[in-house]
């Protein structure tokens, strides 16, 4: 009886954690996006249509 939930617990922390790593990819993506644009508008000072 005490397996069952046990084994819920360990299934619900793995989730978290997978999500948790999502979100960290997530955001990390968004800000390597976001210097790298900044690097690009610095170079050329203009706005490039296609990446808006």
């Amino acid at each position: 009886m005490i397996a069952i939930p046990l084994m819920n617990i360990y299934i619900y922390i793995f989730l978290f954690k997978q999500s948790l790593k999502l979100d960290f990819w997530k955001s990390t993506k968004m800000i390597l996006i976001k210097f790298f644009t900044n690097r690009q508008h610095r170079r050329r000072n203009t706005t490039p249509r296609n990446w808006i």
